[in-house]
């Protein structure tokens, strides 16, 4: 049988609109990397540092938040995040 990888994978829209309760308006925000480095921290997400060859096409990012479950994609996850990241630490 085999093993799964827990992963997930988004091809991301270039904007995102929500409603503002405040200002009862809705508002637009561009999907770019201070987005995510700001949503992702704000869920407890650490970013790992990667490889920099992985793509010509496209910049890659990793983002790691420790679970208390044994995960089974580090074999994976070994093969684009640096040695000493916190992903490749825990069991």
């Amino acid at each position: 049988m085999a093993e799964k990888i827990q992963n997930t994978f988004y091809l991301l829209k270039d904007e995102f609109t929500s409603f503002n309760k405040k200002t009862s308006k809705f508002e637009t925000e561009i999907i770019n990397f201070n987005f995510l480095d700001k949503y992702f921290r704000g869920k407890d997400y650490i970013e790992q540092k990667t490889f920099h060859d992985l793509s010509k096409n496209y910049e890659i990012k990793l983002y790691y938040k420790k679970s208390k479950t044994t995960p089974k994609w580090k074999e994976f996850i070994q093969s684009i995040a640096q040695p000493k990241e916190d992903i490749l630490k825990y069991k």
